[in-house]
């Protein structure tokens, strides 16, 4: 996979800088100033574009994953169709899968990603091993390595748990405090793949919105 430290251009919704013009303002500012490329996507109907954008699997190939996350049935109005993988053309070519994957829920370095277990939930007709297996083919890795999701949330995505630092470095939230548990549990997964692990402070609100906590 191309890993984020290897991009050189971001995307975002085009409903970005008409929902939230001070934040847009702020993060194009910040991003142009360090002269990184910034470009709006058409006809997308949400503004979290990383779940339903194509993940980039190499310098110009795409992999465009279908879009059905559960936490959005009976939201179809806000689910993105996949036509908008045109708008990315001239990247280079993008490959189409029926599997179901967030791209929220793909953390990756070079030749690992890692994800929740959503992904068989999402897919309950594969079996986990062919599904890991058809993953790694599709986004070009050694390894899919499949952690927990975090404790009660509704979203289920590995990137608000995990980011790579480096090939064999990761930042995690630091659970400890709020659910050692799961905490422990996904130290010893991550250890036992001779993953170094950087501990981040987390702070969550005990507050949600149509049912989403606030973390």
């Amino acid at each position: 996979m191309i890993p984020d430290w290897k991009t050189n251009c971001v995307y975002f919704s085009g409903l970005l800088p008409d929902r939230h013009p001070r934040l847009w303002e702020q993060l194009a500012g910040i991003l142009r100033k360090h002269r990184i490329p910034v470009r709006l996507i058409d006809g997308t109907r949400d503004v979290w574009a990383r779940d339903y954008y194509p993940v980039q699997v190499e310098p110009r190939g795409f992999v465009n994953f279908r879009y059905y996350p559960d936490y959005l049935h009976g939201y179809k109005h806000l689910i993105t169709p996949g036509v908008i993988c045109r708008q990315f053309q001239e990247l280079g070519s993008c490959r189409q899968t029926r599997t179901i994957l967030d791209g929220g829920n793909v953390v990756a370095a070079e030749s690992r990603a890692i994800l929740t277990r959503k992904i068989y939930r999402a897919n309950p007709r594969q079996e986990p091993i062919r599904l890991r297996s058809k993953l790694e083919k599709l986004l070009q890795v050694d390894q899919c390595l499949v952690i927990p999701a975090e404790t009660g949330d509704p979203i289920g995505h590995s990137d608000g748990v995990v980011r790579f630092l480096e090939e064999d470095l990761v930042a995690v939230n630091d659970y400890s405090s709020i659910d050692p548990a799961y905490e422990r549990r996904l130290r010893d997964i991550l250890m036992e793949e001779g993953l170094r692990i950087e501990k981040l402070p987390h702070f969550r609100e005990d507050r949600s919105q149509d049912g989403i906590p606030y973390w």
